[in-house]
């Protein structure tokens, strides 16, 4: 079996016929599509139960909701496949994709992770994440995670393909209840054990933004959406992402990270002192050199910006907390 094909499923039944057809009208006969039913609620089981009835290659594994990780985490236990892909019920991987992804694969043998363009859809607009200086090349470390941190190449857990003994001998996998975020934290950790990656600039994967989508829980702002910073944060902050040649591409990365959370919670109606104390300290991290760094000019700009803002005091003004009809600090 050269590939498995991930696909955790939850509540899909509008989209996992599509899904499914469009990757069997592909051609699966080295593939496998591990299809892991996640508790759903409406019609998702029985529609996976009868297309995997008809199609050899499909496996269905059906568990009590536990969340997208464990239900990804499920799929990598039981995956027969040389390389792993993980994909979402609700998105599209472009005409052709499988094939051109035998070529690579039997091409370039050696590699850990193999990443290549996308782009994005929501509401009819479409963002292109591709980037052609880096096209069919071999990146090494520690170019590979200066590149990434600094804003200057983008992946997505669907834009990529593990060698599934990679993450094996690594112990990788996705962190049970993290409902956010998750899979950032597993790019930052395969990044870290990897020595090279290969990227081709072609135009694989279609991420489809629905309005009831997890990405769209971004407009608003959650203790889930901390806990999944603070998680990523701790990670660039560990002894692995701070040696010399990576820890000022690190603090860009993470101060980046911050920045984002601190306009989500400030645009959200969501209040809580715990959240807006814990923002405030994390504002030491503005502090951290960047020096040398030659990110994406926007993320630089608003780095550059954000360290000479009083954001404490715009965060503890904008989110004083209620009591009695009153605003208190």
């Amino acid at each position: 079996m050269l590939l498995s094909i991930i696909l955790p499923c939850y509540n899909v039944e509008r989209f996992i016929t599509n899904t499914l057809n469009m990757l069997i009208s592909q051609d699966l006969y080295d593939c496998e599509i591990i299809v892991v039913n996640d508790g759903s609620k409406d019609d998702t089981l029985r529609i996976a139960k009868e297309i995997a009835e008809k199609v050899s290659c499909i496996k269905l594994i059906n568990q009590e909701n536990k969340g997208v990780s464990v239900a990804r985490n499920v799929g990598l236990e039981n995956a027969t496949g040389k390389y792993i892909y993980f994909m979402d019920s609700d998105d599209a991987v472009a005409g052709g994709t499988l094939d051109f992804w035998r070529d690579v694969l039997h091409k370039k043998k050696n590699c850990n992770i193999y990443a290549f363009g996308y782009k994005s859809v929501m509401g009819g607009k479409e963002k292109k994440y591709v980037f052609k200086k880096y096209d069919k090349q071999i990146i090494e470390n520690p170019l590979l995670k200066q590149i990434f941190l600094a804003k200057k190449i983008c992946f997505h857990i669907c834009s990529c393909i593990y060698e599934s003994a990679f993450l094996r001998d690594n112990n990788i996998s996705f962190t049970p209840g993290l409902k956010i975020g998750e899979d950032l934290e597993f790019i930052l950790k395969t990044l870290d054990k990897t020595n090279f990656l290969f990227y081709d600039a072609r135009e694989c994967f279609i991420y489809l933004i629905r309005n009831d989508s997890a990405m769209r829980g971004y407009r608003s702002y959650s203790t889930a959406q901390y806990h999944s910073f603070e998680v990523r944060r701790d990670i660039v902050l560990g002894v692995d992402y701070q040696r010399e040649e990576l820890k000022n591409y690190s603090n860009f990365w993470i101060e980046n990270q911050l920045l984002s959370n601190i306009v989500y919670y400030l645009r959200s109606d969501f209040r809580d002192a715990a959240i807006t104390e814990k923002l405030v300290d994390d504002c030491k991290l503005l502090k951290r050199s960047i020096k040398g760094v030659r990110g994406a000019f926007k993320n630089t700009l608003a780095i550059r910006f954000a360290k000479i803002l009083p954001v404490k005091t715009i965060l503890r003004l904008t989110k004083r907390q209620k009591q009695g009809g009153m605003l208190k600090d």
